[in-house]
């Protein structure tokens, strides 16, 4: 953790989510989300969505799959305070460039079918190359590839840590 701590960075010994830097807020599983359009995602999700949002001070939302389409209907979502999913789903850089620094943006390796990475540095470099800014990035890097085949190479710690240097 000290090393974590060294990089300017802040430890977070969970999963992939929730992450909401001051602690407000509530996770949402938007799974469903991925089958609508963004007509109909704003017509019956986001006015449930909003609710929660209002009671809990903020929405965190996490969904599997590709819902990159969703992007215009997310922006009517109020006190929207991160974004989670796989990014070997959904491309990371429109995702960055539609709500970097203004969100957190939590991103893991998913089920790496869509949009592949050769191991777990290449994941890394690519989003850091991607991101807009820095503020509100959380990037999972699972040491442990838990959801990839053998073929990936083992996780250099030291090589992590240079590519997620600010």
């Amino acid at each position: 953790m000290g090393l974590v701590t060294r990089l300017g960075a802040e430890f977070v010994p969970s999963g992939f989510q929730p992450w909401i830097p001051d602690g407000f807020g509530v996770s949402l599983a938007n799974d469903a989300g991925v089958m609508l359009s963004p007509s109909l995602h704003d017509e019956f999700a986001v006015p449930y969505i909003n609710e929660i949002s209002a009671a809990f001070g903020g929405v965190y939302l996490h969904s599997c799959g590709n819902w990159a389409h969703l992007v215009p209907s997310l922006r009517n979502v109020r006190g929207l305070r991160g974004l989670e999913f796989g990014a070997s789903e959904t491309a990371f850089g429109p995702i960055a460039e539609s709500f970097g620094g203004r969100t957190v943006l939590a991103c893991r390796v998913g089920l790496h079918r869509d949009i592949k990475f050769a191991g777990m540095a290449e994941f890394a470099a690519r989003i850091r190359a991607e991101a807009r800014t820095c503020r509100g990035l959380f990037v999972h890097l699972d040491i442990t590839n838990g959801l990839v085949d053998e073929c990936w190479p083992a996780t250099n710690l030291d090589e992590l840590y240079r590519i997620m240097e600010p």
